[in-house]
């Protein structure tokens, strides 16, 4: 799961990282990784957080970038909260009667 927006106390990032350890802790999602890419104020705060809850392999914190989504790009899959779905093959459009003579 992931997060792009600095960080501030109105971002509610730290609460992105309470509900994180409790799904880690009770077992639901043991795994989770979160993701987060900003910066501001609060990374300190953050960072202090992540060490306090103990949940620093399950996540990333990354700096502001433009392109962001480049971020998540490049995380390797078990980072990511859910697996990318295969691509649909397309069928080709159908044909009208017309278009069957």
């Amino acid at each position: 799961m992931g997060c792009i927006g600095s960080y501030e106390e109105r971002k509610a990032q730290s609460l992105l990282l309470k509900a994180a350890k409790k799904l880690i802790d009770d077992g639901r999602l043991p795994n989770i990784h979160c993701l987060l890419v900003g910066e501001g104020p609060d990374k300190e705060m953050l960072t202090g957080l992540i060490d306090e809850l103990g949940i620093g392999p399950n996540v990333s914190l990354c700096d502001f970038t433009k392109e962001p989504f480049y971020v998540f790009e490049r995380e390797p899959p078990p980072c990511r909260a859910a697996p990318r779905r295969a691509a649909r093959t397309r069928r080709p459009p159908r044909r009208t009667a017309l278009e069957l003579k």
